[in-house]
């Protein structure tokens, strides 16, 4: 799917994720302890498994990659749980230590939005998207955090309150988690799938990563989906001195503006096919 599409899916999965998190916590588990780190550091652990769990699985659904899916879904639900259970641990100790400053909890939240947001960057072993998912979990860790001890504040009806403050912390995670791609996007190279079908406006960003591999493999940076005659690694793009070089791997068909080639170097606006699937460079 396109960036753009990706950060709106994100958003509404990250939603959907804190509404989670708040019926397991006040109507499933209704758990009320008295020791008030302990509390922060299931309630942190729980929101963030939510959350990332949400977060990570919806590419590969959207895609209809099972295998994708599933591993996208465990690895949110690692980080999201790790990110949570120790943020929202060392938010509570910093709001005990500073006098009770809700302040201080939102940089709970924000190493929260860290473990969310490194969830699809350590699936796809790239360090680009590590980063990248890490601003975008801070900004909306922050901001959701924000939102969340506002909501607490102005509605006084705490069940209904954490509802919406879980939901809106879910949407904005997200949300800044696919926005920052979105943003980079315009000051770097991106292929994009353009022609119809399953894998139809998907979209991926070159910069940062040396090589970057296209194929029927969940594995692949850019998965094409279904089309039985595209090789499971069929073709890579790697950054080089003189700009982005596209080879084939092994005997599979690859064309480039309607020509075969084994291996070219890519300018503006080259139309990959790869099976059924075109592919446009940009830079």
């Amino acid at each position: 799917m396109s960036l753009v599409l990706k950060m709106i899916y994100g958003c509404l999965t990250g939603a959907w994720g804190g509404f989670i998190a708040w019926l397991l916590l006040d109507r499933v588990l209704n758990i009320n302890l008295t020791n008030t780190y302990v509390d922060a550091l299931l309630n942190g652990a729980i929101i963030g498994a939510c959350i990332g769990a949400s977060i990570g699985g919806f590419g590969g659904v959207i895609e209809r990659n099972g295998k994708r899916a599933a591993r996208g879904f465990a690895a949110g639900l690692l980080t999201g749980l790790l990110g949570g259970a120790i943020g929202l641990l060392v938010g509570e100790a910093l709001y005990q230590a500073a006098g009770q400053s809700d302040a201080t909890r939102l940089i709970g939240w924000a190493i929260l939005g860290i473990g969310i947001g490194a969830g699809e960057g350590l699936l796809m072993r790239s360090s680009r998207r590590l980063i990248l998912g890490m601003i975008g979990g801070v900004l909306g860790g922050v901001l959701g955090g924000l939102v969340f001890t506002q909501t607490k504040t102005a509605l006084d009806l705490p069940g209904f309150s954490r509802a919406v403050g879980f939901t809106i912390l879910g949407a904005l995670l997200g949300l800044f988690i696919g926005l920052v791609p979105v943003v980079i996007k315009s000051f770097v190279a991106t292929l994009k799938v353009v022609s119809s079908g399953r894998n139809e406006g998907k979209e991926i960003l070159l910069e940062g990563k040396r090589v970057t591999r296209l194929g029927r493999d969940e594995h692949c940076e850019l998965g094409l989906y279904g089309d039985p005659t595209i090789q499971p690694q069929h073709a890579e793009v790697r950054q080089g001195p003189q700009g982005y070089v596209i080879r084939a791997l092994g005997t599979a068909p690859l064309y480039v503006n309607g020509q075969p080639a084994s291996e070219r170097l890519l300018q503006q606006d080259d139309r990959i096919r790869i099976g059924r699937e075109e592919i446009v460079f940009r830079v």
